[in-house]
């Protein structure tokens, strides 16, 4: 009996004990809350997606909201808009049929813009380079305009054109910074041409601060005409030598009176100019008489002029500048034409992107590809050459732009 006594308060000790020890408390989870919603932001009007995102409520809108909804949405943007390489062209007003045409059509194939039903409004999408510089104009109803929504304008050697710079488009900075340089002077001559039978008046560039005994550089310039009004290319060149990006030199501007004849393989032009016009400003201008301080410019069929003078009267001209060269039309292969070359001269020869259809629907209008090829045979050669590519078409924007490269390369020691 003891025994059973003793063994039940020995069980009643072990299970109080049992009972005294601590025991975690399970955990309570933490609620979750759930953020109310919020409102995506919209897209920034003067975006590419901004203006897809009022594309597509103007879609949703019944057709007598949709005026309201344009004119809402063209309050807020600057058009074209520009957008990464994103344009969209814009035009709006009356008129059945709106075309873009320009650097990135090609100027004889117009692309047609989409009509906003219910609207008066326009548009096209394309997509070009960051940093391109266009020349354009608007077709509405068969008649080329300029864009109103874009004030940015050009002169070409067509007309006044409307002009869209892409946000990472810069103009070499001596074009467009201000300071102080002195300016050059400019003289007119008439000379009576034997080889031509005609008069030809031409204009003689100096740079200010000549030095007495001081011989200099000279650069003979084709489209003499457009040149000094289109570009104002005597004040690019005071630019330059103000900056000291370039030496001291004399430009002679050389108008042609019938270009298509004179500028394409004429034998009779490129010895007036070889050995007349050059003989005469080396007569009666401080300019140094050397071939390698004496060069030849030219754009388009100036371009090819100049590349066709350099192959031909090297004794002559040792610096060759040819910008966007219609070296597709000339008679001679691109072989033939850089085989012209010596190693004595050097070459500065630059193209636009654009340049794939300056002569729409013709073999040789490719441009762009022409000069590629020179630059491929020229890569080949012991010829110095630089080559550049601009983002650009066929304009005077691009060869006034590239005009300081090309100047620095073939003239600064």
């Amino acid at each position: 009996m003891d025994n059973m006594k003793r063994l039940f308060w020995l069980l009643l000790l072990v299970s109080c004990q049992t009972a005294l020890i601590p025991v975690e408390p399970t955990p309570i989870p933490t609620p979750t809350l759930t953020p109310f919603p919020t409102a995506t932001p919209l897209p920034e009007p003067n975006s590419a997606a901004g203006f897809r995102y009022f594309l597509q409520e103007v879609e949703n809108a019944l057709l007598i909201d949709r005026p309201a909804l344009a004119n809402r949405y063209w309050s807020q943007v600057d058009a074209p808009i520009m957008d990464g390489e994103t344009v969209i062209w814009f035009y709006r007003g009356a008129g059945t049929q709106v075309e873009l045409v320009g650097d990135t059509t090609g100027w004889e194939t117009p692309i047609a813009l989409t009509r906003i039903s219910g609207t008066e409004f326009y548009y096209l999408e394309q997509t070009v380079a960051a940093d391109a510089r266009i020349d354009y104009q608007l077709i509405v109803d068969g008649t080329a305009r300029l864009d109103p929504s874009n004030p940015q304008r050009m002169m070409s050697g067509f007309g006044l054109r409307s002009v869209l710079t892409m946000p990472a488009y810069r103009q070499p900075p001596v074009l467009v910074e201000q300071f102080d340089y002195a300016n050059g002077t400019l003289h007119e001559h008439a000379l009576e041409s034997a080889i031509l039978g005609q008069t030809r008046t031409f204009f003689v560039y100096q740079p200010a601060g000549q030095l007495i005994g001081a011989q200099y550089p000279s650069l003979y310039v084709h489209d003499g005409s457009e040149a000094l009004t289109l570009i104002d290319m005597p004040d690019v060149l005071d630019r330059l030598i103000g900056r000291r990006e370039i030496p001291p030199l004399v430009a002679v501007f050389i108008p042609p009176i019938t270009r298509q004849v004179e500028y394409n393989g004429n034998d009779s032009y490129m010895e007036f100019v070889a050995r007349e016009i050059v003989p005469f400003v080396q007569e009666n201008y401080a300019v140094d008489r050397s071939a390698d301080q004496t060069g030849v410019w030219g754009a388009s069929l100036g371009g090819l002029l100049a590349i066709e003078l350099g192959g031909t009267y090297g004794d002559v001209f040792g610096r060759i500048f040819a910008q966007s060269p219609a070296i597709s039309m000339s008679e001679k292969s691109i072989a033939q034409l850089v085989g012209d070359f010596s190693a004595d001269q050097k070459l500065y020869l630059n193209v636009g992107i654009y340049e794939t259809a300056v002569l729409p629907e013709q073999p040789q209008g490719d441009f762009l590809a022409a000069s590629r090829e020179m630059h491929d045979l020229l890569s080949e050669t012991d010829i110095p050459f630089s080559y550049n590519e601009w983002s650009q078409g066929h304009s005077w924007g691009l060869w006034q732009d590239a005009l300081p490269a090309g100047l620095q390369y073939l003239f600064r020691e």
